[in-house]
């Protein structure tokens, strides 16, 4: 599949989502290219008519050196220094995906012709989602704009530049664009996710449901918030309504609409940024087409280059999400208390038994399963003379996975009878009678023997 934009409005976030996650790749349609090659014409007629005049990175010098002017007969040359290698750095980079939303939000800037490049210069551009992108680094990326990252992304554009285009190519702000939209397009999935794994502990919990009724819709009279209620409701729609708790739930079960609302309208806020920035033009200089008043257009200079709501945006999302693990947190905590009526540990009657895990500074997690060996017999039902005969062929630990004479085996269930026989020592002490799970870690792989069944089943020793 290939997507084709023709104008600013076929940039949306579905565009968006099939470029930068389904790697589809993008053509330019015939209807763009005739602007774009009208609006070069333009741009040239006005720059012809007075090179001397003032066009911010064509005629004079950028950044800092605005007031050095560039003479005519170097302005061509003096393009193809924005040609150069993208100086960021540090060992984590964007993800690919991010990278080829940049690209597409690049485009935005080229179908309207506001950008001053030529039709083979836009198809090139459009062409880097054809193959391989280049890695942009996530540090080092000081400087204004977003000149540094995307000196990474531009530096495999093939071909010369002429007056106009370099400047085109590396500035505007396509990455914020990009960044804002990939969190668009995933806030909400995370947002739904979030509500149906709140409801679940709402119903583990045995909460009452008052605090998600109906009647509280109107009561409250917000619309993230009443949404948030009929998301709850509607996964909850199968609880039975009695047997719960008596008296009203802890306040991070009772406040999950006011918190997943709040977490609602964050998400708003970076869709609606994002679907105004990828149909912006963020051009400096941006030229503007040819019309009665200006027959050779103009080009102006602005700030679209700083998206004033891409980071704000997703600044409240950070703070909605931070807000959701506390509650997520206290709901835990609420769970293992010994008045909510739920099992220790959230576990199943038994299944925590054979091995529990104590931690102690400097030495790894091991199991409780050293206990002297014991030489009392214990007395159990016969045993059939074919399973002692097979139990005495093999390992002695092979007879003790299926004895529920030695209380810490996994198997201690086994409905296989055994006879009278003095407990024995547990696998993991040596000859010496001390624990081999005791000794600090050496940085060796110690070897398991065959016979050594808990090592395997309980742990890493």
């Amino acid at each position: 599949m290939t997507v084709i934009v023709e104008a600013r409005e076929d940039f949306t976030l579905e565009a968006y989502r099939r470029v930068s996650v389904d790697g589809e790749d993008v053509v330019i349609g015939p209807a763009a290219l005739r602007v774009i090659d009208e609006a070069r014409a333009g741009f040239e007629d006005l720059l012809g008519s007075n090179r001397g005049g003032f066009i911010y990175g064509v005629t004079t010098r950028p950044g800092v050196e605005v007031g050095t002017t560039i003479p005519p007969e170097e302005q061509r040359d003096y393009a193809l220094r924005f040609r150069g290698v993208g100086r960021g750095f540090g060992r984590d980079y964007l993800d690919e995906r991010v990278v080829r939303g940049i690209v597409f939000a690049r485009l935005a800037d080229f179908v309207g012709g506001h950008a001053k490049v030529r039709p083979q210069v836009a198809q090139r551009v459009a062409a880097l989602l054809n193959g391989p992108l280049p890695r942009v680094p996530l540090d080092g990326q000081g400087g204004a704009g977003e000149i540094l990252p995307l000196m990474h992304v531009m530096a495999a554009v093939d071909g010369d530049l002429v007056e106009g285009e370099g400047m085109a190519l590396l500035n505007g702000s396509p990455c914020a664009t990009a960044l804002a939209a990939d969190v668009a397009l995933h806030a909400g999935h995370r947002l739904s996710l979030a509500e149906a794994i709140f409801a679940l502990s709402i119903e583990a919990y045995r909460a009452p449901l008052d605090a998600y009724d109906e009647a509280l819709d109107d009561l409250w009279g917000d619309e993230a918030e009443t949404a948030v209620l009929r998301h709850l409701r509607g996964h909850l729609s199968g609880a039975v309504p009695s047997g719960r708790l008596a008296h009203q739930a802890p306040v991070s079960y009772r406040i999950l609409p006011q918190i997943l609302g709040q977490a609602q309208r964050a998400v708003g806020a970076v869709v609606r940024a994002a679907t105004a920035a990828l149909g912006s033009v963020t051009e400096n200089p941006v030229y503007v087409p040819a019309d009665d008043r200006y027959p050779s257009g103009r080009v102006l200079s602005n700030g679209g280059f700083h998206n004033g709501a891409a980071a704000p945006a997703m600044d409240w999302l950070t703070a909605a999400g931070a807000d959701l693990a506390l509650v997520a947190q206290r709901q835990v905590i609420a769970m293992h208390s010994p008045t909510s009526g739920l099992p220790h540990l959230l576990s199943p009657a038994g299944f925590v038994g054979g091995a529990s895990w104590s931690r102690r500074p400097g030495r790894w997690p091991r199991p409780r399963c050293c206990r002297p060996p014991s030489t009392t017999p214990r007395t159990t039902s016969p045993r059939p003379a074919s399973a002692l005969t097979a139990a005495s062929a093999g390992p002695p630990n092979a007879w003790t996975a299926c004895s529920p004479s030695w209380p810490w085996s996994p198997a201690r269930h086994c409905s296989s009878p055994v006879v009278s026989r003095p407990r024995p020592w547990p696998p993991c002490w040596t000859a010496s009678g001390r624990c081999s799970r005791r000794s600090r870690p050496t940085g060796r792989t110690r070897e398991r023997r065959p016979d050594n069944w808990l090592a395997s089943w309980a742990g890493p020793p």
